[in-house]
């Protein structure tokens, strides 16, 4: 079994869009998500197997 590991504020935008296209295909544009992220107070992420 792989080791879960928590990130926090620490995923990309790039990889927020990635995520997404592969669950809800088109995703939001880069502009559109770093503004997001700038404005949000906290990101956490799980991370299961792939630590890029």
């Amino acid at each position: 079994m792989s080791e879960l590991v928590v990130k926090y504020n620490e995923l990309t935008a790039q990889q927020f869009i990635e995520l997404w296209e592969t669950v809800w295909g088109d995703g939001p544009s880069l502009e559109q998500t770093e503004l997001a992220m700038k404005h949000t107070l906290f990101r956490i992420s799980v991370w299961d197997g792939d630590f890029r």
